[in-house]
């Protein structure tokens, strides 16, 4: 009976501890969780700031290349003797 005794004490101490440190890993998760949130949402933003300043140097290098794509046209043109007018809108 005194080894079933010490059995079920050394059991129930181990049931106790694992509940324990199972709720301490609960604890010590929400904490990191909320922490990974709050550095998520910062990257973000600050990738968002990034996005768009890369967006708006695409649309300028864009811009800067089609111009460059409607004068090899017109050189090219005048190499050949076709005449192509000049794109008055950009006023190139």
């Amino acid at each position: 009976m005194n080894e079933w005794r010490q059995t079920t004490i050394v059991v129930c101490t181990i049931i106790v501890g694992a509940i324990a440190f199972a709720t301490l890993m609960h604890f010590d998760h929400t904490a990191f969780r909320a922490d990974m949130r709050a550095g998520h949402a910062a990257l973000r933003e600050e990738m968002g700031a990034d996005h768009a300043s890369m967006r708006a140097g695409h649309a300028e290098i864009h811009a800067l290349l089609s111009s460059i794509d409607r004068r090899i046209a017109r050189i090219e043109g005048h190499l050949f003797g076709i005449e192509i007018p000049q794109d008055t809108e950009n006023g190139e």
